[in-house]
């Protein structure tokens, strides 16, 4: 419990932060950032509606859903439907509410 009440505690807690994220910072683009890209390119809404729905991959219809994964988007073993949106629109109505 005395080393929490060290001075040197926050420098060596950013230290140890640092160093467990650094081996992600030289990964490059994955998944979700090639999909996000494609998402604003192709849209032709203003920018605040696109960053409403820039995290929402799934929109709970299922030929949406096996559309992109006739694409390649999503794998093949994806669920056809999914209700992660709903989620979404939940608290993002609840968050407003506070």
């Amino acid at each position: 419990m005395r080393f929490l009440s060290n001075p040197r505690y926050p420098l060596i807690l950013f230290v140890v932060a640092l160093l467990l994220v650094s081996p992600s910072l030289f990964v490059g683009l994955q998944f979700d950032d090639y999909l996000q890209r494609t998402i604003i390119l192709k849209s032709s809404n203003s920018l605040p509606v696109i960053l409403k729905t820039l995290f929402i991959f799934m929109d709970g219809n299922p030929i949406h859903t096996q559309a992109k994964i006739e694409s390649g988007a999503f794998p093949w073993y994806a669920l056809p439907v999914s209700y992660g949106w709903l989620l979404f629109f939940t608290v993002n109505y609840l968050t407003r509410l506070d």
